[in-house]
């Protein structure tokens, strides 16, 4: 019988339980066997009962746990999901942390249990998976302009008025310039339109950002998710939502100390 300790960093301090097993981390399961972690994988799936989604979870929790230990080792908490800034994406770094790992750049065997490819569930799936670990209370924002083309994550425990004037300012003047800089050497007609959209995207983006900060927007890690997160949704900033209605209006009408 395989039994394995869930991690207990959800927020709520319980585990869940998949198909009546509990499962942890594959780095810390890897550690403590003194195996790679792409051996783990491959024998949990040797096991007859043991069900797709549960390995799709096991690689979820894994992918969770390395990019919050890059939100709290990067210097401001903002990292660029699909952002052409002068930073390393969050893509790169993850990278990074595997070949740490010793996984290297050999992670189709990762995509193959995810069904689908890390870039795009960094952009599409990561912050549900999140938002369900931690309760609707997530301690990384996924910040997106409206269709997605720029997006960013930023760290609950950093974010502050600052942080808001820094995103609007530093991180999107570097994705203009850049996205500028490509439109003026491309001559596909095709690739030039994309760009342009994206600029437009970017755009938005940045009115919206500047927007929450004449509003008064003051997040403090303090005030709570749910204070901060509030006037993000309301913005369609988020990239899912993850307050009610009900709740929205109410720390909407909170006031900004």
């Amino acid at each position: 019988t395989l039994y394995l300790t869930h991690r207990h960093d959800r927020g709520s301090g319980k585990s869940e339980a998949i198909g009546g097993i509990e499962f942890g981390i594959v780095a810390e399961i890897a550690e403590k066997l003194r195996v790679s972690p792409q051996t783990v994988v491959e024998e949990i799936e040797k096991i007859e009962e043991f069900p797709a989604a549960a390995v799709r979870e096991i690689m979820t929790e894994h992918i969770q746990a390395l990019v919050l230990e890059i939100m709290r080792e990067d210097s401001d908490g903002i990292v660029p999901v699909n952002a052409p800034t002068r930073e390393k994406t969050l893509f790169d770094r993850l990278l990074e942390k595997w070949n740490e790992l010793g996984i290297g750049n050999d992670y189709d065997w990762i995509e193959r249990y995810l069904g689908t490819d890390i870039q795009r569930y960094l952009e599409s799936k990561f912050f549900k998976d999140h938002c369900q670990r931690f309760m609707n209370r997530p301690i990384i924002y996924h910040l997106v302009s409206e269709r997605r083309t720029i997006g960013f994550f930023v760290l609950h425990h950093s974010w502050n008025r600052d942080r808001v004037l820094l995103l609007s300012s530093k991180y999107c003047s570097e994705a203009k310039n850049t996205l500028n800089n490509l439109l003026a050497s491309e001559t596909n007609p095709k690739k030039r339109v994309e760009i342009e959209n994206q600029l437009r995207e970017l755009t938005g983006f940045t009115h919206a950002l500047l927007e929450l900060l004449q509003s008064g927007y003051s997040p403090t890690v303090d005030l709570g998710v749910a204070r901060n997160c509030a006037p993000l949704q309301k913005k369609k900033l988020l990239a899912s939502d993850v307050l009610s209605s009900k709740l929205m209006d109410k720390m909407l009408n909170a006031k900004w100390e």
